[in-house]
């Protein structure tokens, strides 16, 4: 597992992971690493074998990840946990026989299961039997680790609560105006009076330039927003300009216990979203959650 989420790190640990096949599985992996040069079909397909085999020896043997749980499930009426698209009551707490139904399923794992989960509305759970595929290229992803999440009851999950409503007030807050923007600064000084507040921080604290960003290393470098969304792309003989379709300012949703309700139940929303006819450069918050999605 990396040690900090960083996309330099991540580029430095593939290249290590690619040179240290060698070292680990012996002489056979400095052989199969050699270039192959000019081979007959079968020794093609041999050579192949083996560069494989080898691979997979070495993820087998790689020592697996092991999931750990914050807690959060064993809150009693499950509502510290996901439920969306089952049935609710009015206070928007899970029907427990529903959530067991669906516990019974993951824990199974069999298709049929799943198609026994009541459901509260139209809408269906999103690929829930996505976790138990395979994939044929790379570490399998249960020997991948992610660092549990903060429990519910824990001041570091009231923080992400609090800059998550602070991202939806401010989402139509150009980023080229947050050192001017009277609304950020309130964001500025919610946010610094936490006990757990989120993300990097200069020495003086949060500040216009470090709200909302992200917590890995060299999140605070550049612009808000990369360089990989505003820079041409050559493709070809084509070169693409990075404008895209966008949602209009103003349309906010969610943002009534009735509409609310109804979503957590699995119904369909009674709004749409509306674009902007002109695509453009990605220049606030609502924009870079729209690319995102």
């Amino acid at each position: 597992m990396l040690s900090s989420l960083c996309r330099r790190n991540f580029f430095r640990s593939a290249i290590s992971s690619a040179f240290g096949l060698a070292s680990q599985t012996g002489a056979q992996a400095q052989l199969l690493a050699k270039s192959a040069g000019a081979l007959s079909p079968s020794q093609r397909q041999q050579r192949a074998y083996r560069i494989r085999h080898t691979a997979a020896i070495l993820h087998r043997d790689a020592t697996p990840a092991l999931a750990s749980s914050n807690g959060d499930d064993h809150m009693p009426g499950y509502f510290a946990s996901f439920s969306k698209t089952l049935p609710h009551n009015d206070l928007g707490e899970v029907d427990a026989a529903a959530y067991r139904s669906y516990l019974t399923a993951l824990s199974s794992g069999n298709a049929a299961d799943f198609e026994f989960i009541p459901m509260g509305g139209s809408a269906q759970l999103a690929n829930p039997q996505g976790a138990y595929a395979f994939s044929m290229e790379g570490e399998d992803s249960h020997q991948i680790a992610l660092p549990t999440p903060p429990s519910f009851s824990s001041a570091a999950m009231a923080a992400e609560m609090v800059e998550n409503y602070w991202l939806a007030l401010t989402r139509d807050v150009p980023f080229a105006e947050y050192n001017t923007s009277p609304f950020i600064q309130q964001a500025i000084g919610d946010l610094s009076r936490l006990s757990r507040p989120q993300g990097p921080k200069a020495s003086n604290g949060i500040t216009p330039d470090t709200i909302f960003r992200g917590p890995g290393d060299g999140d605070l470098t550049g612009p808000y927003v990369s360089q990989f969304l505003t820079l041409p792309v050559p493709y070809g003989p084509a070169t693409i300009e990075q404008r895209y379709r966008t949602p209009v300012s103003g349309v906010d949703f969610l943002s009534s216990y009735p509409e609310w309700l109804s979503l957590q139940r699995g119904n369909a929303p009674t709004q749409k979203l509306a674009f902007d006819e002109t695509p453009r450069y990605i220049l606030n918050g609502r924009d870079l959650a729209s690319y995102v999605h």
